[in-house]
């Protein structure tokens, strides 16, 4: 877990130069072995010392980011950090899925089961891009493909040469309690992306 708080373009450098370090150092030894990332996340709490400033909507966010390019990256597996809350001394408070006093879902849980969902089983990731815009492409075990785009400028982007069809379908995250993946049918050529990642299928 690094502590971030700045954006999300320095946790995608972050985790890319961490997971690197890593696989830098089996191979200097010889090692040909699967990554298992078995601690990442980001704290939902205002104030964390690991997460900087931050919320539930930025954490639901950053479940997807987090796990898309771990994926990407190669990692074999990937394990939230994690599903019980810590004690408020702990650093990692917060990081947690549920809330510790009603048991509530987070955002940030029903995004990870939507993530699970879309892409949790797949044979094949692809970085499309990746620059101002985040873009890969997961082939699942039936064939089928989903996009899980973001992007720090806000905007319409033509990802039609990435997906068959005219129209494609985008789900939305999670980002509020109580809520429900908004789900919306929109133009391959002008598919919106932001900060908040998509799927796209």
């Amino acid at each position: 877990v690094e502590v971030l708080g700045e954006g999300a373009e320095q946790l995608e450098e972050t985790l890319e130069r961490r997971y690197t370090e890593y696989t830098d150092t089996l191979a200097r030894h010889g090692l040909d072995r699967p990554v298992w990332v078995t601690e990442t996340s980001t704290s939902s709490a205002p104030d964390s010392v690991v997460s900087g400033a931050s919320s539930e909507a930025l954490q639901a966010r950053h479940v997807v980011i987090r796990l898309v390019v771990f994926a990407a990256m190669g990692a074999e597996k990937v394990f939230w950090h994690g599903y019980r809350e810590t004690h408020p001394d702990n650093k990692f408070h917060e990081c947690n899925l549920r809330d510790a006093s009603t048991g509530d879902p987070k955002p940030a849980h029903a995004t990870l089961a939507l993530l699970v969902d879309k892409i949790g089983h797949f044979d094949r990731v692809e970085t499309i891009r990746h620059d101002r815009v985040h873009l890969y492409r997961f082939t699942n075990p039936d064939g089928s493909k989903v996009l899980v785009g973001w992007c720090t400028s806000p905007g319409a982007m033509d990802l039609s040469e990435h997906i068959e069809g005219s129209e494609v379908i985008v789900t939305h995250i999670v980002e509020a309690r109580g809520g429900s993946p908004l789900v919306e049918a929109v133009d391959s050529k002008k598919v919106p992306l932001g900060e908040s990642p998509v799927f796209v299928e």
